[in-house]
C-alpha cells in the first residue's frame, strides 16, 4: 500500500530488515537503505532522481566520520602518559621546590647577601637576604612559561615540547646552584 495511506509506520521485511513505505505508487519502487532502516520511495522521474543522487553522492562521502572525544583535559592526560614527560615535569618541580626551600633557609640564616663584584673589581654593596626570594620566583615564572609552551607544542612536535620542559628543569637547576653559591659565600649573622 502507498505510504500516504499507511502513515508513518515501520514494517519488518526478511530481506531488507526494518522498512518504511513512503511510496505513492506500487511500481516502480526504489529502496534506499540507511543506518536507521530502508525507505521505499517512488520518484516521479526515476532516471532523473538516480542521476541527481549519483551526482550529489560524488560531492562527498555519505559515511559518517569517526567520532573523537576531545575533552579539555585530554592533552594533559596524553602528556602524563609518556614516561619522559613525567620525568621532566617531576624534575622541574622538584628543583623548583628545592630552590624555594634554599631561599627560605638562606633568608633565616643570613641578614645580607653580597652579589659579587663590579667591573672595576670592587665588591658590590650587599642586599637584604629577602632578595633571595627573587630567584625562585624567576624559576617559577620560567617553569610556567616552559610548561605551557611545551603543552601547546606536545601534539605537533614532541621533541620541541621535551626541549621546553628540559629548559625548565635546567633553569631551576641553575637557579638552585646560584642560590647555594650565594649562601655558601654569605657570612652568618
Amino acid at each position: 500500500l502507498p505510504g500516504a495511506w499507511l502513515g508513518r509506520g515501520w514494517r519488518s521485511d526478511p530481506a531488507l530488515g526494518r522498512v518504511e513505505y513512503l511510496a505513492s505508487r506500487g511500481r516502480p519502487a526504489l529502496a534506499l537503505a540507511t543506518s536507521e532502516g530502508t525507505f521505499i520511495i517512488t520518484p516521479r522521474d526515476m532516471a532523473g532522481f538516480l542521476e541527481t543522487f549519483a551526482a550529489l553522492n560524488e560531492l562527498g562521502s555519505v559515511t559518517p566520520l569517526a567520532s573523537r572525544s576531545i575533552s579539555p583535559g585530554e592533552w594533559l592526560v596524553q602528556g602524563w602518559n609518556a614516561a619522559p614527560t613525567r620525568w621532566l615535569w617531576g624534575s622541574a618541580l622538584a628543583l623548583l621546590l628545592l630552590a624555594w626551600l634554599a631561599a627560605f633557609r638562606g633568608m633565616g640564616r643570613v641578614e645580607r647577601i653580597a652579589l659579587g663584584f663590579t667591573a672595576s673589581r670592587l665588591p658590590r654593596p650587599s642586599v637584604p637576604a629577602s632578595s633571595l626570594i627573587l630567584l625562585p620566583l624567576l624559576g617559577a615564572f620560567f617553569t610556567a612559561v616552559d610548561w605551557v609552551s611545551g603543552q601547546f607544542l606536545y601534539r605537533r612536535d614532541r621533541m620541541l615540547a621535551y626541549l621546553f620542559w628540559s629548559a625548565a628543569a635546567l633553569t631551576n637547576l641553575g637557579l638552585l646552584a646560584a642560590l647555594l653559591l650565594l649562601l655558601s659565600r654569605a657570612a652568618p649573622p
